[in-house]
């Protein structure tokens, strides 16, 4: 019985795990998104939460779809489009 249990708490969490679970996604909207591309960086305080995966035009406004994983995001939080490397390489800066 216990190997059972195990295994079915396991399938419950697969979402979880590193290389399978990329976390909660959310979705920012921006009147311009230049220079951020799917699957650069999202940090919250400086730290790497997750990455962009989709960006979308929707009439004069950029949504952006993003993973974040192990952070509790409230519903104020900001997202800002941020310059990462002096090459010009971007990323998607939360703000709680």
């Amino acid at each position: 019985m216990k190997p059972f249990a195990l295994l079915l708490l396991g399938v419950l969490n697969i979402g979880k795990l590193p290389v399978i679970g990329d976390g909660d996604k959310y979705q920012a909207v921006f009147a311009d998104a230049a220079g951020l591309q799917v699957g650069e960086a999202v940090t919250l305080a400086g730290i790497k939460v997750g990455k962009v995966d989709e960006i979308e035009l929707e009439g004069a406004q950029v949504v952006v779809s993003f993973f974040a994983k192990g952070a509790d995001l409230p519903d104020a939080t900001r997202a800002s489009i941020e310059i990462k490397t002096l090459l010009g390489q971007h990323h998607l800066a939360l703000t709680p």
